[in-house]
């Protein structure tokens, strides 16, 4: 949708809800709030295709989105863990290992035998 009958006409709980792909044939975006997806022109050229192609900025990774949620006939990803490098200190009768897993710190030292 373009940006004046946009701003005209959407609800603001549906501008805030959804990722927008707003129409605005300009070279910059006049329009003060998030979008997932701007079209800039529609008079763009590409090798191999006859006519006009629309020109378009994405500011979310659709692909992933997609894949992540198993759509399209991709499998659903599942989360990983996110996790640091362990920091280790060692002493003569052991040593202390300290990682964080999903921003959480956990710790324990490890004794010589």
């Amino acid at each position: 949708m373009s940006r004046s009958p946009f701003n005209s006409y959407m609800e603001d709980d549906i501008k805030n809800r959804y990722a927008l792909w707003l129409a605005e044939y300009n070279s910059k975006l006049n329009y003060s709030g998030s979008v997932g997806m701007w079209q800039k022109s529609s008079t763009g050229r590409v090798n191999g295709i006859g006519g006009n192609v629309d020109i378009d900025e994405g500011y979310i990774d659709y692909t992933e989105k997609i894949k992540s949620a198993g759509l399209n006939g991709f499998s659903k990803t599942k989360t990983i863990s996110t996790l640091s490098a362990p920091i280790v200190t060692a002493t003569e009768t052991g040593m202390t290992v300290e990682v964080k897993v999903n921003g959480e710190t956990y710790s324990g030292k490890l004794m010589k035998n």
